[in-house]
């Protein structure tokens, strides 16, 4: 998304306060008149939002309180437990929500606006980077959307889209999710991975600033597939009937390779829109690859050499 889960890392100032022999407290917005620590010393009470968060087991959602308010402030959203499962409902949509950096996402979609684009004609989606199906699920609850190609390279990732996409029966049968992710070439490749940063994972592995001792990381084994010859059927077809078509991109790097290789086989002309967020290189050859396509472009954070956001729209 737009900056990378190491800016919001630092961006927090985390400090753990002991509050009883039995306990730490994470001091982020917290005090005596919206929170209450539980007799077992491992329970604390979120007043406003009349929620019991189990410090061992949902942190995460201590780390991430100002995106809760956020949400519930802003969008009205819900917040509830079941079966020891924290789900996010915003807008008649529900997530399933599992760690820090999905509420990050939840609050760069609802809030920030960063995927909200008003097109008043039919369009078809193309996702790449699905991570755990927040932004297909926010376009399939759009009546514009028809239909969601959304493309997810990591088993368990995946599996937790799949979770989410059982969530919404009503609507997101529009979304069509293939566990493989997108690139130059067809090949097999393993990386490291971390489940607790699903966000952050890409074809680079598990990044540097979150290896850390205390993290479960494991090796995970994904299949890439050459982008063109995935998605010229599925663009070829879109652009022969009266929707448009929405690129959406955000893979923490192969980016560079799959952009190539769209634009190598003439299958950029066929996106009206175009939102994708560059990782770890300038993107200047995806700048040139979009002017020689015909697109006027927004970017965002140009002089960072770390991450950007870049938004194209077809000139007709």
């Amino acid at each position: 998304m737009k900056n990378l889960i190491k800016r919001i890392l630092a961006f927090f100032s985390i400090e753990i306060t002991v509050l009883s022999k039995k306990s730490h407290y994470l001091r982020i917005g917290l005090d005596d008149n919206n929170s209450t620590i539980l007799s077992d010393g491992k329970t604390i009470l979120l007043k406003d939002f009349g929620l019991e968060i189990n410090i061992d087991k949902h942190e995460y959602i201590i780390k991430g309180l100002r995106f809760l308010y956020n949400l519930k402030g802003q969008v009205n959203a819900s917040f509830l437990f079941e079966n020891n499962l924290f789900y996010v409902g915003i807008n008649g949509i529900k997530y399933n929500v599992q760690a820090f950096d999905q509420l990050y996402i939840l609050n760069e979609v609802f809030i920030e606006g960063v995927y909200s684009i008003d097109t008043r004609k039919n369009f078809e989606l193309i996702d790449i980077g699905m991570n755990v199906g927040i932004t297909s699920l926010f376009f399939a609850k759009q009546q514009q959307c028809t239909a969601i190609h959304a493309f997810e390279p990591f088993k368990l990732t995946y599996e937790h889209a799949l979770v989410n996409i059982s969530l919404n029966a009503g609507f997101s049968s529009k979304i069509t999710a293939y566990n493989y992710g997108l690139g130059k070439e067809n090949k097999t490749v393993t990386v490291t991975y971390d489940k607790d940063n699903k966000g952050s994972m890409g074809l680079n592995g598990v990044p540097e600033y979150l290896k850390e001792p205390s993290r479960e990381i494991v090796q995970e084994h994904i299949i890439i597939k050459n982008a063109a010859e995935i998605l010229n059927p599925i663009v070829s077809k879109v652009n022969k009937s009266d929707s448009q078509l929405i690129l959406k991109m955000d893979c923490e790097g192969a980016e560079h390779d799959i952009f190539q290789s769209l634009y190598e086989a003439n299958c950029l002309q066929y996106f009206n829109v175009i939102m994708l967020e560059w990782h770890y290189e300038k993107p200047d050859k995806i700048y040139l690859a979009l002017e020689k396509t015909g697109f006027t472009f927004i970017k965002f954070n140009p002089a960072s050499t770390a991450a950007g956001m870049i938004y194209a729209f077809k000139n007709d």
